[in-house]
């Protein structure tokens, strides 16, 4: 197996490990070869080291771990591991790894025996076979939550263009402009987990905090928490493809006037839909789940919009304006 990456000692004196990392360095078997190949050279006492990260645009949280990791068995034999050549992806994948993200914390004993039995029986239901990229087109049959509070007489209609803006039939009040408004200070807090589903309970929870702290009434925190959830799932099983290590980001921002949530990933982006009805009833009928999630998420917020670009990754935005 080709190593994806290269090395060789530089300098006048060939103190200095040089290794370079290649486009397709990834796998957690590539990792492997990465820490063994600097261990047998720490071996050798080699102690300065650099690698050069210009083909890796994204990288995961388990690699950077991994860089910390060495670092400090380098730093411990008084060398040191420098980086360079970092694209601007990479330093904003950097700038929002947080140790909260990759180590697993819970309150008490009890609570992780819990974690650990869900994922036993987890492991017992039967598996997802993964889709190829291509076949990906809308959102999986995955039904956590009751969404009977999202069905009624009221028609909505969902709009995608090149930027997947939803709008719905009925008004919405997207003409109202969000401001920073001087009555109530301007909250702003963010959260990070790992790219893998049991880590959505810990973003609702966040979300049903704040909104809760922004005075939001419960049946509408409940309805934004099935749409944060949706949103989530989709990044996860689209966007990452169901693989973990990678970032989800959810920031919200909020004062008396509006409630906005920001979902940022890395991954692969939404490819352009053609503009559709979503009609709830012929869904049923058809026992049709692809295109609900979005459906969800358009009748819950007042705003909702997404971008993408190479450097900043993909953004869903959800706003919810608050009664006066």
């Amino acid at each position: 197996m080709e190593k994806e990456f290269s090395f060789a000692l530089i300098g006048d004196d060939e103190e200095i490990m040089f290794i370079r990392l290649k486009s397709g360095f990834r796998t957690s078997t590539h990792q492997d070869l990465l820490y063994s190949c600097v261990q047998e050279n720490l071996d050798r006492g080699i102690k300065n080291w650099i690698i050069d990260l210009e083909e890796v645009p994204f990288p995961t949280i388990t690699v950077m771990a991994l860089f910390i990791a060495i670092t400090v068995q380098i730093r411990n034999l008084g060398g040191e591991l420098t980086l360079v050549s970092l694209q601007q992806s990479a330093k904003n994948n950097f700038s929002t790894f947080s140790p909260l993200t990759f180590l697993t914390i819970e309150p008490s004993v009890e609570s992780v025996v819990e974690v650990i039995e869900k994922a036993k029986e987890k492991q017992k239901s039967p598996q997802v076979v993964e889709k190829p990229q291509e076949e990906i087109a809308e959102h999986p049959i995955v039904d956590t939550f009751d969404h009977s509070n999202f069905i009624d007489d009221e028609t909505s209609t969902i709009i995608i263009d090149d930027e997947l803006k939803f709008e719905s039939e009925k008004e919405r009040g997207s003409t109202k402009k969000v401001k920073n408004e001087k009555e109530k200070p301007l909250v702003n807090e963010l959260i990070q987990v790992d790219s893998q589903s049991l880590e959505l309970y810990k973003i609702c929870d966040f979300i049903v905090e704040h909104a809760r702290t922004a005075g939001i009434k419960e049946k509408q925190v409940g309805k934004i928490k099935i749409s944060v959830y949706e949103a989530c799932l989709n990044v996860i099983e689209h966007a990452y493809h169901s693989k973990p290590g990678n970032i989800i980001e959810v920031a919200v921002e909020y004062n008396h006037a509006y409630f906005k949530i920001i979902i940022r990933d890395f991954g692969l982006a939404f490819r352009k839909l053609q503009n559709k009805t979503y009609d709830v009833e012929q869904a049923v009928e058809n026992r049709q789940s692809g295109g609900f999630g979005l459906h969800i998420i358009n009748r819950s917020m007042d705003e909702v919009t997404y971008e993408s670009d190479a450097l900043n990754g993909n953004c869903l935005i959800l706003v919810k304006f608050l009664p006066a």
